[in-house]
């Protein structure tokens, strides 16, 4: 598996278990990566729509786009 993309995963599936938002601290806390790798992986999220800024919560939460909504649909049916 590729390292970057797993990441970008967990990333993902974090974000969305906060959908107030969540900073990158405590996103880099909770998915136990380096502050600077969440923040990169963030920035491409970002730029791909998966995630957005909530300046309000001075955070992250999941995107508009359709990509993160399906992959969530999909991570709520495991273990099932």
């Amino acid at each position: 598996m590729v390292q970057s993309i797993k990441r970008a995963f967990a990333i993902l599936q974090a974000v969305a278990e906060h959908p107030d938002g969540i900073g990158v601290t405590a996103l880099a806390d909770e998915v136990g990566l380096h502050k600077s790798t969440v923040s990169r992986l963030l920035s491409t999220l970002e730029g791909l729509e998966a995630v957005k800024r909530r300046p309000q919560a001075d955070g992250f939460a999941i995107g508009d786009d359709k990509i993160p909504i399906c992959y969530l649909e999909l991570a709520g049916t495991q273990g099932k």
